[in-house]
């Protein structure tokens, strides 16, 4: 995923990269790394799916605390 993309599912997220960091257990040098020339500016390849599913579940909880209300 180019690193800029990563930023906007961030945002769709709601999580900022020291969220990000702290749930999946990285450095924030890792990001640093993922936004230089020398690594493409791209994510590992896992990060999409991640992201995928913690955006996933947000929405289903999301929904679920509402049908309880």
């Amino acid at each position: 995923m180019e690193f800029e993309k990563f930023l906007e599912r961030l945002k769709e997220a709601g999580l900022s990269k020291d969220d990000f960091t702290e749930l999946t257990g990285l450095s924030g040098n890792t990001l640093i790394g993922w936004a230089t020339e020398r690594q493409g500016k791209k994510t590992q390849p896992w990060v999409k799916s991640w992201l995928d599913l913690y955006i996933n579940n947000r929405e289903k909880d999301i929904i679920i605390k509402a049908l309880r209300n």
